[in-house]
């Protein structure tokens, strides 16, 4: 049984009209997931879901038939047609979105959905460059799933500090509500729900951050067994993984939840490819194990459909010139540190290099890895500012104090340290506190062995003394950015410049200086500590004209779009990784930026770090002018052998940067001839998949319908007042029958488009499908069908330029598959009074308007002798089209089940080689009868679950190839007359 919205049923008792409707995904029966509303008794009013097969007493109502007596308006006619139009699950091959979108959408932004719409599961990795769009691409994608019944249960995962901007983007420019799940909102929901229910099954759709998430002690347990039809991954190499050495890590369990809890799957990062298969790998076989099998043999032809990447080269504006405006070469700011600083740069190169050397002759992996972190955290500090070296000092010094404690660091956050990821700058100071107490705790257990305490302390209380010999309330670093500023300023007086810095430290004393120095009430700190609601705040202050600056950490700025008002960056300290300016300069270097945009970076001359920081950077942006994209050349990089040449203390710095050169331009020319755009494709537009899209849009625009248009009608005829005008909708009076819930009394001003409304609009502004004034208006037009006094199914249309009378009957078609996707279209059959059927459609039948009214009578002498066995024979009709509708999409599936299973097996044969491998098994040998009792545990363990896996894969690949029988649901007939008949 397939239930649609506004279709009145019995349910316990109780009259009731279906809600919404949507699919269960992944049930073994079909099934639906209904939600009810009770249309009388004490009930009235009230909504609450259920699960058809599992609601015994769910009985659709029988609809009235149709008859000659009761021929309804041809107003109502078209209304219940465009009502049926707008929740309709149209086929793959058919693009919604834009036309019923409130902004407008490039052509290379709709991709990602159509290419998702046309895999068997919807799962694709958007790679494409910062700043292509990808929120308003997911936005795409989601639209055209919810408009298939694939998007009820949404989950978007991202950074904690972005969580706020992907509720406003999906809510102001998608018209889609999320709930944002920090502590908080976890909190709040919980108290609308039954005591001990769990708010993540309820909530429909959900916003959280990674960290939040992964918690195994807390979130990820009321997690874990939930299940979503979409789940996006923002910034999603945070999930990045060798699957075969970290399986414990709290980030390795939430990636593999994340694969598991959902049917569509969207995971975004412009930087997927860190410079390391395994990791890439690793985010592919997120999508579908069966992508990769063997990490050592990545074949891109095997998941180049599941990757999107299309590089800011690739978009061309219809003369062929580039869409994005280039960017600037980034212009290097040297600054001399006075004596005193230097001499504080010395002892801190002098003790980082100690620690090295000590860390080579450990023979501990972790011992060894304690020390480099402990230097290269000192390094990156003092490469910072003498704020935040200053800051560490006093910390460390601190922990000394304490008693002795070997503090685990957490794995996840060591693991984004080491491949140079942001991290929250809470989790970040608090990282580099476990990381010199854990130092603290080895040297005490090692003794002279390792280090002392009191040449730990000595260190630290000589760096001090030098630090003292500095000014706390200036330094070379904020001298020659503070004059770049005001040189900016001086020529450009408005222009607004965001300056960056890793650490919090550094941006809170920067902020004090600047402040000091003629930017008090012109600049806007923004950083971790900020709350959702500060945050907010900050970017709004930011976006006034008397706002300059925007200083800011790298956590908190990840993922926000500033391209708007702003063009310029400025970093404070060049990061160890790469990628991180890439991240900064992509706030504003993205779709919606029409300047040329310009950054600025900040080095020490003559320092080790900054002069090979400074060439690196050089050598990166010359390289990525040939290449032409920044992923290909970052994305090759390995940050870690990066960061190993940035942390070193050579007695011969002059040398040793010469050394350094040489290095980065081998390491550069191998990422010039490296596999990464064989990995990653470079084929930019494909103009097969342009065509492609261009007819599926052309096929949604022919069925799709003006929401404004919808309800402006619905009211009218619905006995309420709207009146439209210069991109404003008002409703002084809704309809009685609608008001409750979200829909008030009345609307004073919805505006027709995003391009029509104020800044100071709020999402519920602004009308579109999802609104909730058209959802009412669709489920009254719908319910209209179950009553015998206001059943408008039938119409009678007086028409010029027809010869003789005939019928159009109109059917809802609906193709349904075992893994619970369905596809609908409306069947529209022209039957003349001979009986003769067209065999095209009719659809374009249903448009325009009568030339006057047509009598009773006269219908009663045009039809009543053969209308019905026309319309039984339009039925017979309807339904042959929707068999052969049917058995062409099986025979698609099965072409593409032959490949798909193929896939399948060499997954299985080499994953279970990988397996078997590590017992020195042979895996060409089929294990024979009780041979698995011979293997260890953990093998056994392993294989149970790789089976368990391909089983599942093997019965949904069976499960897409069953199809019930179509359903044909009779929806209305028009009665067209000639127009000398209407006498």
């Amino acid at each position: 049984m397939t239930f649609s919205t506004g279709m009145t049923v019995r349910s316990r008792g109780q009259r009731c009209v279906v809600v919404e409707a949507s699919p269960v995904v992944g049930g073994e029966a079909p099934s639906h997931r209904v939600r009810l509303r009770a249309l009388e008794g004490p009930l009235r009013g009230q909504e609450w879901p259920v699960i058809d097969t599992l609601e015994g007493d769910l009985n659709p109502e029988e609809l009235p038939p149709l008859a000659l007596d009761r021929v309804g308006r041809d107003a109502r006619f078209r209304l219940l047609h465009d009502a049926f139009q707008l929740t309709l699950a149209p086929p793959p091959t058919t693009l919604l979105a834009a036309g019923r979108s409130r902004i407008s959408f490039h052509l290379y932004q709709q991709i990602p959905a159509l290419r998702m719409l046309s895999l068997p599961r919807p799962r694709i990795l958007n790679a494409s460059d910062v700043g292509l769009g990808k929120t308003i691409e997911t936005g795409i994608a989601l639209r055209e799933l919810i408009a298939r019944r694939r998007g009820g249960r949404i989950l978007i995962v991202c950074p904690a500090g972005i969580m706020e901007q992907w509720q406003d983007e999906l809510a102001t420019k998608f018209g889609l509500e999320f709930q944002i799940f920090d502590r908080d909102g976890v909190h709040e929901a919980k108290k609308q729900i039954e005591l001990g229910g769990n708010a993540w099954a309820t909530e429909p759709r959900i916003i959280a951050s990674f960290d939040y998430l992964k918690r195994r002690d807390g979130v990820f347990r009321e997690v874990q067994n939930v299940r979503f039809n979409v789940i996006v991954c923002d910034e999603c190499h945070h999930l990045a993984d060798n699957t075969l050495t970290d399986e414990v890590s709290d980030r390795h369990r939430l990636a593999q939840w994340v694969s598991k809890a959902s049917d569509a799957l969207i995971l975004l990062s412009a930087t997927p490819h860190s410079g390391y298969d395994e990791s890439f790998a690793s985010l592919l076989n997120l999508l579908e194990p069966t992508l990769v099998p063997e990490v050592r043999n990545i074949r891109y032809h095997n998941y180049a459909h599941h990757l999107i990447r299309h590089l800011k080269r690739h978009i061309k504006n219809a003369d062929g010139t580039g869409f994005f405006v280039p960017a600037k070469p980034s212009k290097a700011i040297p600054l001399t540190l006075t004596s005193h600083e230097a001499a504080v740069h010395a002892a801190v190169a002098r003790q980082a290099g100690v620690l090295d050397e000590q860390a080579e002759l450990q023979k501990n992996a972790r011992d060894k890895y304690a020390l480099r972190l402990v230097a290269t955290i000192l390094r990156k500090r003092a490469s910072s500012s003498l704020a935040a070296l200053r800051s560490t000092v006093t910390r460390r010094l601190e922990n000394l104090e304490k008693a002795a404690e070997d503090v685990e660091v957490r794995r996840d956050h060591l693991r984004a340290l080491r491949k140079g990821e942001t991290i929250p700058d809470e989790a970040l100071s608090q990282l580099e506190l476990d990381a010199h107490r854990s130092f603290l705790a080895r040297i005490r257990a090692a003794g002279k062995k390792l280090r002392t305490i009191e040449q730990e302390t000595q260190d630290l209380l000589d760096l001090q003394t030098l630090l003292a010999t500095c000014p706390t309330e200036t330094d070379s670093k904020a001298e020659a950015l503070l004059g770049e500023l005001m040189a900016i300023h001086a020529t450009h007086p408005t222009d607004k410049v965001i300056v960056f810095s890793e650490y919090a430290d550094t941006v809170e004393w920067l902020v004090g200086f600047l402040k000091r120095h003629g930017y008090e009430d012109k600049l806007v700190q923004y950083d971790g500590t900020l709350t959702g609601p500060q945050r907010k705040r900050a970017l709004a202050d930011f976006a006034k004209p008397e706002t300059l600056l925007l200083v800011s950490t790298d956590s908190a700025a990840e993922g926000l779009n500033l391209q708007t008002h702003c063009h310029r960056v400025a970093h404070v300290e060049l990061p160890f990784n790469p990628n991180r300016m890439l991240q900064r300069q992509g706030r504003v270097d993205r779709f919606g930026q029409t300047e040329e945009c310009e950054f600025a970076f900040l080095y020490a001359k003559d320092t080790y770090e900054g002069e090979v920081l400074k060439r690196l950077l050089d050598k990166i942006e010359r390289q990525v002018r040939s290449v032409g994209s920044v992923g290909d050349v970052l994305g090759a990089l390995q940050v870690d052998h990066i960061e190993r040449l940035i942390s070193q203390s050579p007695h011969d710095v002059g040398a040793a940067i010469e050394e350094a050169d040489r290095w980065i331009e081998e390491e550069l020319a191998r990422v010039n001839n490296v596999r990464n755009k064989d990995l990653m494709g470079d084929d930019g537009l494909n103009e097969s998949e342009v065509c492609s899209l261009q007819t599926a849009i052309e096929a949604g625009n022919r069925i799709n319908v003006d929401p404004v248009g919808f309800v402006e009608r619905a009211v009218a005829l619905a006995g309420g007042r709207c009146q439209r005008e210069n991109g404003l909708l008002r409703v002084p009076q809704v309809p009685t029958s609608w008001i409750g819930g979200k829909v008030p009394q009345q609307y004073e001003a919805l505006y027709t488009g995003l391009a029509s409304a104020p800044s100071f609009a709020k999402p519920g502004d602004v009308i579109d499908d999802e609104h909730p004034l058209v959802q009412n208006a669709i489920r009254w037009v719908r319910e209209s069908r179950y009553k015998p006094d206001d059943d408008h199914r039938m119409a009678a249309r007086l028409l010029e330029g027809i010869d003789a009378p005939d019928i159009v009957a109109t059917f809802i078609a609906t193709v349904r598959a075992n893994d619970n996707t369905e596809m609908q279209r409306l069947l529209t059959i022209r039957v003349g009074a001979d009986g003769t059927a067209d065999l095209a459609d009719a659809f374009e039948l249903l448009a325009g308007r009568g030339v006057g009214n047509v009598p009773p009578e006269r219908l009663t002498a045009l039809f009543g002798g053969w209308w019905e066995t026309a319309r039984q024979r339009a039925e017979e009709e309807a339904t042959g089209r929707a068999r052969r509708w049917r058995d062409e999409v099986k025979q698609k599936r099965h072409v593409e089940a032959f490949d798909l299973r193929t896939k399948l097996d060499e997954w299985n044969r080499a994953t279970r080689a990988v397996i078997l491998h590590r017992h020195e098994f042979d895996p060409a040998q089929t294990l024979l009868f009780g041979m698995e009792k011979e293997l260890p545990p953990a093998i056994k363990r392993r294989l149970r679950e790789h089976d368990r896996e391909y089983e599942e894969h093997a019965t949904f690949l069976n499960r897409r190839l069953e199809f019930d029988s179509p359903t044909v649901e009779p929806l209305g007939v028009l009665l067209r007359v000639p127009s000398r008949e209407g006498r």
